[in-house]
C-alpha cells in the first residue's frame, strides 16, 4: 500500500483531501493528513511514505535535500511550472485532485505495472536459519523495498499485546487489516499462538494473498512458514515462488527428499514448478535466486 503524508495550515482543507484520497482509492493508497511541520517529520522517519504532499514548497524543498527518494506533489496557488516537484493546482474539485494525484503515481512507476511476487520460504529442516536470512535480506536492501510476514512456529518477532492478523483473515475484516499491514512498515510479525496459526485453511490463505497484491510500494513479499505451521501442502500452490532452504548435512538432506517424495506423491509437482532449493551455504542466498 502507498502512503501519502500530506501537509497543510487547514485541517479542514488537509484533512478533507485525504480522507476523499482514501476512498478513491480504496485498498491501494493510505494518506494521512498533518497541520504541523514536526508531526510529518515524524511520519516520514517512522512510516517511510512514497509521496509527499504540501502546499509549503519551502518545506518540500528542504525535505527533498534529506529525503530524495519520496515523491513531492506541490499543491498550489495557481498553474505552476516546476521541474523539481509536480504541481497542482490545490483550488481544484476532490475528483480532479485526485486524478492529478493518480497520473502522477503512474508516471513515476509508484503503481507497479507488474504485481510484486509472493514468496513463500519453507522448510523441512527446523533451525536452518531462514528467518534471519530473510530479514538480513530485508534490511540489506536499498533500493527495494520487501515484506515479510512471519508465520513461524515460535515466532521471534511477535507482540503478545497486538491483535492478531490471523484473526483478521478469519473474519476477512479487509480494511482493518490494510491498516493493520500498513502500521507495520514491513514487519509483519507471527501470530502469537503457533496453535492458533496452525488453523490458516487453504481458502484463508488464498483470500489474504489476494488482498496483499492490492499491496503496493514493495518489490515482494516474503512468507516465513513455520515447519510444523503448514497443514496443507496445497497452500504453497498459491504462491509466486517457493523457496526451499536446506543444510548440505546426512539428515537434512533426507529431510529434502522426503519433501520432494511428498511433493510427488500429492501430484503437485507440476503446481510447485517454481520450487527453488535453497543451500544455506551459499554464499550468495536469496540473491541468488531473486537477482
Amino acid at each position: 500500500m502507498l502512503r501519502i503524508g500530506i501537509l497543510d495550515e487547514e485541517m479542514e482543507y488537509v484533512g478533507r483531501l485525504a480522507a476523499y484520497l482514501n476512498r478513491m482509492n480504496k485498498g491501494s493508497i493510505q494518506c494521512s493528513a498533518f497541520t504541523q511541520k514536526d508531526k510529518l517529520y515524524e511520519f516520514v522517519q517512522q512510516h517511510h511514505p512514497e509521496v509527499i504532499m504540501s502546499t509549503n514548497e519551502g518545506l518540500l524543498m528542504c525535505m527533498a535535500e534529506e529525503y530524495n527518494k519520496i515523491c513531492y506533489i506541490w499543491l498550489t496557488e495557481g498553474q505552476q511550472e516546476k521541474k523539481q516537484f509536480h504541481p497542482i493546482n490545490r483550488y481544484q474539485s476532490g475528483v480532479r485532485i485526485a486524478k492529478e494525484v493518480n497520473r502522477i503515481l503512474y508516471a513515476d512507476a509508484l503503481y507497479l505495472v507488474q504485481q510484486h511476487p509472493l514468496i513463500a520460504v519453507y522448510s523441512p529442516i527446523g533451525r536452518c536459519g531462514k528467518t534471519q536470512m530473510i530479514l538480513d535480506y530485508i534490511q540489506g536492501q536499498d533500493e527495494k523495498r520487501w515484506m515479510y510476514i512471519g508465520m513461524e512456529d515460535y515466532g521471534v518477532v511477535c507482540d503478545a499485546d497486538r491483535i492478531d492478523w490471523l484473526y483478521l483473515v478469519k473474519e476477512r475484516k479487509e480494511d482493518k487489516l490494510l491498516e493493520w499491514i500498513g502500521q507495520s512498515n514491513g514487519i509483519v510479525e507471527s501470530p502469537f499462538s503457533p496453535f492458533d496459526t496452525k488453523t490458516m485453511k487453504l481458502e484463508d490463505m488464498e483470500w489474504f494473498l489476494q488482498l496483499l497484491k492490492k499491496e503496493k510500494g514493495y518489490h515482494g513479499i516474503f512468507f516465513d512458514i513455520g515447519t510444523g505451521i503448514l497443514q496443507d501442502i496445497q497452500c504453497l500452490t498459491l504462491f509466486d515462488q517457493v523457496i526451499v532452504p536446506y543444510i548440505e548435512e546426512p539428515v537434512s538432506l533426507q529431510k529434502k527428499e522426503k519433501f520432494e517424495q511428498l511433493v510427488s506423491a500429492y501430484g503437485l509437482a507440476a503446481s510447485l514448478d517454481k520450487v527453488h532449493f535453497l543451500n544455506m551455504r551459499d554464499p550468495a542466498g536469496l540473491s541468488g535466486i531473486l537477482e
